[in-house]
């Protein structure tokens, strides 16, 4: 047996991350909150820079998460920059928990909705929500309100593809206007096959 040090994710490399880590300091704070299942707040390479924001699903804490989705969600977003586990895209952002899908991955739009509400009156820069699903005049509402206050949010375009790459299938609330929509690509810098497609998605990233 050996010890395993710090490994970089081939995505993490593939757009650049690390050129921005040594280039001179720019706007620091920045606050991403994560709308998921949770973060684990004790997990080694996220408990530096990881804090409770709320929770709108069930009465757990959100620095605790029983499916794992929001913790991975997190890893990538701002694993730490140490000699463990792997390195994420901003390692020195703060990662707000923002719980808004149960222990099952499940939640409602109104979760989601009262998530971003917090977020824009907790100063929050940026939200991510790797969730999706059917449109909501509720969602909207709140998507709507959290751009007129300055938010950017960002939102996966969803697993629902096809190998053609035809059809629109961007879920929301990534097909919203006022979300950045994002799509997956491979290793080969090619969109995934399961990659939802439509005039919605703004950016294709590694997923």
């Amino acid at each position: 047996m050996w010890a395993i040090g710090q490994t970089v994710p081939w995505g993490i490399s593939r757009i650049g991350a690390p050129d921005a880590w040594s280039a001179p300091a720019g706007e620091v704070g920045i606050r991403l909150a994560i709308l998921d299942t949770g973060i684990d707040g004790s997990h080694d390479d996220l408990e530096d820079n990881v804090e409770a924001g709320t929770n709108t699903v069930d009465s757990t804490s959100p620095l605790l998460d029983g499916h794992g989705h929001g913790t991975h969600v997190a890893g990538i977003a701002g694993a730490l920059n140490n000699e463990i586990g792997v390195v994420g895209v901003a390692p020195e952002v703060t990662l707000v928990a923002v719980k808004v899908l149960d222990s099952s991955g499940s939640g409602s739009w109104a979760s989601v909705a009262a998530g971003i509400d917090w977020s824009i009156s907790n100063n929050i820069q940026v939200i991510n929500m790797s969730l999706g699903g059917g449109a909501s005049e509720t969602l909207r509402l709140a998507v709507e309100s959290a751009w007129d206050g300055g938010l950017l949010l960002v939102a996966a375009a969803g697993n629902s593809g096809n190998a053609a790459g035809r059809g629109d299938s961007v879920i929301y609330p990534a097909a919203y206007d006022q979300v950045i929509a994002v799509a997956a690509s491979d290793s080969q810098d090619r969109r995934a096959s399961f990659s939802s497609t439509g005039p919605a998605v703004e950016l294709i990233a590694p997923g």
